[in-house]
């Protein structure tokens, strides 16, 4: 959060990945406001192509390094079209709850069992 504070992100985005040992999945990137820490707004999906194709590739990469079976999180903010890590989190979101029905059809909380 600090670095939010201090540099001018165009803005924020979330990306929820389920592994287990034979796939990684990943839901749509989610655009999301924030305001005194706690999430406030989030729009899904996102819809930007390249942006969800970085964001699975750092998520990928992440997900196998750590070694890692289960939800995990990860929120980026955009600048000029590029991702940067903001942090991470090995379990489910608040903005999960995009992914039950009607919008998925495997929710993260069915993966995260």
């Amino acid at each position: 959060m600090i670095i939010e504070n201090n540099v001018a992100f165009d803005f924020t985005t979330t990306l929820i990945a389920a592994r287990n040992k034979q796939q990684t999945v990943f839901y749509p990137l989610v655009y999301t406001v924030y305001a005194d820490q706690v999430l406030h707004t989030c729009i899904a999906p996102l819809g930007d192509t390249a942006l969800q194709e970085q964001a699975e590739t750092y998520g990928k990469l992440l997900l196998e390094k750590l070694n890692h079976i289960g939800v995990f999180t990860l929120r980026f903010a955009v600048k000029d079209d590029k991702l940067y890590a903001l942090g991470f989190t090995p379990s489910l979101d608040n903005v999960g709850y995009l992914t039950l029905e009607p919008f998925c059809s495997v929710s993260q909380f069915e993966l995260q069992l």
